[in-house]
């Protein structure tokens, strides 16, 4: 088992693989999504690690942190939507004073924080989400729901 400064200084062979380029696509039809599918099945595939199947990467177990001393659990509960956001409803600029021109309605994410075990909204959804505090020696504990069905 490795500990993250141990992963961190791979080797400079094993460290390129940690990295990836992406090149973006733009989906605006249709057609679009059926010649990125066509692209993506193109690539070759990683080979695999160990038995086939079976990737090496997936056995691997790693312990739950633990606070520092004097340190807490701090324990949050995030619900990622999509929501309908009109970067400015006014179509005008408020600090340049001039008119915005084109598309000004997006589907954006939106976060939401929640009580625990997601019983309750605690506030309204907004993007950025929540701000996730903590001190040295706290540990982060989040838990993630997509609640954008569509998706």
């Amino acid at each position: 088992m490795q500990d993250r400064r141990t992963f961190l200084s791979a080797s400079a062979a094993g460290a390129g693989a940690l990295f990836c380029s992406l090149k973006p696509l733009e989906t605006a039809s249709r057609a679009d999504v059926r010649a990125a599918d066509v692209a993506a099945a193109s690539l070759e595939r990683p080979r695999r690690l160990g038995p086939a199947g079976a990737d090496r990467v997936d056995r691997l177990t790693f312990p739950t942190p633990e606070p520092q001393p004097g340190g807490v659990v701090r324990e949050y509960w995030i619900e990622a939507n999509t929501t309908p956001w009109d970067i400015t409803p006014i179509r005008r600029d408020g600090w340049m004073d001039m008119p915005v021109r084109g598309r000004t309605r997006f589907t954006a994410f939106t976060y939401r924080e929640w009580t625990t075990g997601f019983a309750a909204p605690k506030a309204r959804a907004s993007m950025p989400g929540p701000l996730l505090t903590a001190e040295v020696g706290d540990v982060l504990r989040v838990h993630v729901r997509n609640g954008a069905k569509e998706l």
